[in-house]
């Protein structure tokens, strides 16, 4: 069936792509790479600690430095990490962020931890600047810990006796003539791609006119808003904790894949907080309301925090009032006709 076929091709190329990716540098956040760290900083205020940590302060133009960024603080706070733009300052670009999973201490509180991958341009004298790090508790206050610049020496990879570096003179090519199963090989390998290319734009284009589609039946806050009244019209909260902050955090996060395009049911709140922040869909009050809810929801789903089920409820209302502000219709509304209720 030339379908199948065309699907198998697909699949094959596919995973010929994954294997040589697999060739690529390793991640930021492997333990090999953190297992001695270089320096460390550290600062506690108001019951909360910041650890700031550095696995080398000298490379070369072709190394990188790893940097963690650790607070630990009580469940139910909320822990603003710095975005990429603070670590820019300091001339080290940010290659690769990762946001572990929180984690529940046996001392009870929740140990936070983000992993940034600075790399130099030019060899020279730089620095990871200082950072803030805003911790807020459901009263709205607010505790800050402060971390100093961390001096980063960065030497080149040619040989300083070389003042003015020359290209080195290349062989001359040496004509080989291929074999005939090579060339069998190539052509195969060149035309697997240009039919698995064909079928996965063929897949992609099908699954995109059907989420239009979808969304012209039902526009995402009407489904969002929907899910919502179901869940508090449900007894979820007193039956199972767990299933209910992952099902109103899954509602929130698919309207917001729906409404701005992206794909944030796939990522951690501290990466949606990241791209929320750079385009600017919401203003701070939104913004701030957004990562409350999804901290809330993250503490119960991975940190094993366990909320009274009335309390967990209070999550709808919060997530009926990002819909309803979030919807397109909503910067020509009133504030008393955009109210919804659930």
């Amino acid at each position: 069936m030339p379908g199948i076929r065309a699907v198998s091709v697909a699949g094959a190329v596919l995973a010929l792509s994954a294997a040589l990716a697999g060739c690529a540098r390793p991640a930021p956040d492997e333990d090999s790479r953190a297992a001695g760290w270089h320096v460390e900083q550290a600062d506690a205020s108001g019951g909360a600690t910041l650890a700031v940590r550095l696995d080398r302060s000298r490379i070369t133009t072709a190394e990188w430095v790893l940097l963690e960024v650790e607070v630990a603080a009580a469940e139910g706070r909320v822990v603003q990490f710095p975005a990429a733009a603070a670590l820019q300052k300091g001339s080290l670009r940010v290659e690769r962020t990762q946001t572990l999973q929180p984690e529940l201490l046996d001392s009870g509180l929740v140990r936070w931890v983000r992993r940034f991958e600075l790399q130099p341009f030019l060899a020279g004298d730089y620095a990871v600047p200082g950072l803030t790090i805003a911790v807020a508790d459901a009263a709205g206050g607010e505790t800050r810990l402060r971390s100093e610049p961390i001096p980063v020496t960065v030497v080149s990879v040619l040989d300083p006796a070389e003042t003015t570096p020359r290209p080195r003179a290349v062989a001359a090519p040496v004509a080989v003539a291929p074999r005939p199963g090579h060339v069998a090989l190539l052509g195969g390998i060149a035309l697997a791609a240009a039919v698995g290319a064909a079928a996965l734009i063929v897949v992609l284009r099908r699954r995109a006119a059907r989420m239009r589609n979808r969304g012209a039946l039902v526009p995402p806050d009407q489904a969002a808003l929907s899910a919502l009244r179901d869940l508090a019209a449900g007894d979820l909260p007193e039956r199972d904790l767990l299933a209910f902050h992952h099902a109103v955090a899954a509602v929130v996060r698919t309207f917001l894949e729906l409404r701005f395009g992206v794909r944030a049911p796939e990522r951690t709140t501290d990466e949606l907080m990241l791209i929320v922040a750079e385009v600017q869909w919401l203003d701070d009050v939104q913004r701030r309301s957004l990562h409350a809810f999804l901290a809330r929801c993250d503490q119960v789903k991975f940190a094993g925090a366990r909320p009274a089920a009335a309390v967990s409820r209070g999550l709808i209302d919060t997530a009926v009032e990002l819909v309803t502000a979030l919807r397109p219709e909503a910067a020509q509304e009133r504030p008393e006709e955009a109210a919804v209720a659930v």
